[in-house]
């Protein structure tokens, strides 16, 4: 690469840095303009007193004495110069200790519920990319500080760039020529500054992945989940060869960097050091007793114009170095926010028909990213207000075939049907909103019973409806308390619920949202066998002038289905009802009989 492009390139960072800071200011002068406003005062503020305090004091008294002013006028103008500058204390302290506390809150609200609609709107294909994953955690926890840290260096920048503008009018007045050297210094400082925050940045982009996985075998060693597991297994073993394995890359990345680091560090000491102090009190020196221009006085406001100059240049730099930090973390940020829905509603969508309709999938096809078909020419109609059951082995597609249902995906290849229209032309909450959807992988939340079943999808508060769904889907008596906590993870008296129990809760939320259709993914894999014989009676009771789809390999669920849909490696192999399966004698029979071997065999 040409050394122009490589410049334009570095332009071309350096401008994208300065654009994604500016939008983090933005973004808080927006939503907390008083953490905005007030960040810009007290930076004014302080950088009155960091040069009101120390190099102005020092030279408006000693022009005093020079001028031969009596001692009251100086005790009268350090009393007036301390009442200021105790009011600016006062008001720079409310504002770090009683104003920015609240203002930070507000700014965390704000910025965690647009990155919580975004991570709840975005397309479920983002979380098959491992790298967005990483940078999506990593947003949710940096954005809070990295936000703050933004507008609190834009007070912090002013602050620093005040002082030094008084600064260098003190040292013009005093001798150019110092300012000659510590602008030298400075700038060489700037340049090693710079190069280090690039490096520290990408060290950490480089860690991220594997901070990941450390954090996550940390979890398991102390998560409840796990413990039994642990104790019944070698599996620790395997997790601590994986956790000294992620020790070791860790430390390469810090050994490879570690060099380039302390070299920058060093070239900018030697800075610091040899030009700004130690030549800069040679040149001093020599003024006096060789040159004689400068006097004793001078000397003293110098010494200590030089040192402020080089603290707050230090300041200075620290803080544009936050400002290229902060730029490359907006970059992540801006980057997740402008995430566009590939999944979405339509401008105009259609209207959702009041009574079941019917379900067609249409020669359907689908793989994740660009990996092998998962799915492959599906071709299937669920009529409405019956009971139909795709069945299969694990990995035959069965779940797939939900996520495309509820558009959590859209198909790679065909369409999917709705009463005639293609779901896709459905208003996409509304739609999925229809269905009462049991996944396999339901979670159960640190809430309340209550706030457990409703999830937020029903405006009623009435408990005799949730007590209703809890006991039609066969929820003991001794779990019917509303309030009772689920989990431990705010509190210690929460009820742990066994794996049945978590079911039960689950299909109860179905239950409670009286959807037109029933889309149930392994309704009964963690029921004992009576439980599951209830859920599918009280299920036929319950969904006569409803749709209900089973997804299963259990086949005692499924053998009521009117149609039954046999899949496997992402084709439909076999399609009937029971009866009709059976007297061919294909695929679904062998898989009927192994399983009622086992129970004829018990």
């Amino acid at each position: 690469m040409s050394k122009e492009k490589e410049n334009t390139g570095e332009k071309a960072k350096l401008s994208a840095g300065i654009k994604n800071t500016a939008y983090l200011v933005r973004y808080v002068r927006q939503h907390v303009p008083a953490l905005f406003y007030t960040n810009i005062m007290t930076g004014i503020l302080w950088g009155y007193l960091n040069i009101a305090s120390s190099v102005l004091v020092i030279k408006v008294v000693f022009d005093m004495l020079g001028e031969g002013r009596p001692f009251t006028d100086v005790c009268k103008f350090l009393l007036m110069m301390s009442v200021i500058l105790l009011f600016a204390l006062g008001v720079i302290y409310f504002c770090e200790k009683r104003l920015w506390p609240v203002q930070k809150l507000k700014l965390g609200k704000s910025l965690h519920a647009e990155l919580f609609l975004k991570a709840q709107k975005a397309d479920l294909r983002c979380y098959d990319d491992t790298k967005f994953y990483t940078d999506f955690i990593w947003t949710v926890q940096k954005a809070e500080e990295e936000v703050y840290t933004a507008v609190g260096n834009l007070g912090s920048v002013l602050l620093h760039v005040l002082a030094c503008i008084g600064v260098i009018a003190v040292m013009l007045e005093v001798d150019p020529f110092l300012l000659v050297l510590t602008a030298a210094s400075m700038a060489c400082q700037f340049v090693f500054r710079l190069l280090k925050t690039k490096m520290n940045f990408y060290r950490e982009l480089s860690l991220r992945p594997l901070v990941k996985k450390y954090e996550y075998i940390s979890r398991v060693f102390y998560m409840p989940d796990y413990a039994k597991e642990l104790r019944m297994s070698r599996v620790d073993r395997l997790l601590t060869e994986e956790f000294d394995g992620c020790i070791s890359k860790m430390d390469a990345v810090y050994k490879k960097l570690q060099f380039r680091l302390t070299a920058l560090e060093t070239g900018e000491q030697i800075c610091n050091v040899f030009l700004t102090n130690m030549l800069l009190i040679f040149v001093l020196v020599y003024k006096i007793f060789i040159v004689g221009s400068v006097s004793i006085g001078d000397l003293s406001v110098s010494i200590a114009a030089v040192g402020k100059l080089n603290s707050m240049y230090s300041g200075l730099l620290e803080s544009l170095s936050q400002f290229v930090q902060s730029g490359m973390f907006a970059d992540k940020l801006r980057t997740f926010l402008d995430i566009e829905q590939t999944v979405a509603s339509p401008e105009n969508p259609a209207s959702l028909p009041i009574v079941p309709g019917d379900i067609e999938f249409r020669d359907v096809s689908f793989r994740y990213g660009d990996g092998g078909w998962v799915l492959r020419h599906i071709n299937m109609k669920i009529k409405a207000q019956t009971k139909a059951a795709v069945v299969g082995y694990n990995g035959a597609g069965k779940s797939t075939l939900v996520k495309l249902l509820m558009r959590f995906y859209d198909p790679t290849e065909g369409e999917i049907l709705l009463n005639g229209k293609n779901i896709k032309e459905y208003d996409l909450d509304e739609y999925r909103h229809s269905f009462g959807t049991l996944f396999q992988d339901f979670q159960i939340y640190a809430a309340s019973l209550g706030e457990n079943v409703k999830m937020g999808l029903v405006e009623s508060r009435d408990e005799a409806m949730i007590k209703k769904a809890l006991m039609t889907a066969g929820v003991a008596d001794n779990l019917r308390d509303l309030s009772v906590p689920l989990l431990r993870e705010y509190d210690k008296n929460g009820r742990l619920v066994s794996g049945g129990e978590a079911q039960k809760i689950a299909i109860a939320r179905a239950f409670l949202k009286n959807p037109h259709t029933y889309i149930l993914d392994e309704p009964s894999s963690a029921l004992d066998p009576i439980s599951e014989y209830n859920l599918n009676r009280t299920l036929f009771e319950l969904s006569k002038d409803k749709t209900v789809i089973f997804i299963s390999h259990r086949l005692s669920t499924t053998r009521m289905a009117e149609q039954i849909y046999m899949m496997e490696q992402g084709r439909v192999i076999e399609e009937g009802n029971h009866e009709e399966l059976l007297a061919r004698g294909g695929r679904y029979a062998e898989m009927f009989e192994k399983q009622a071997e086992k129970y004829r065999e018990t």
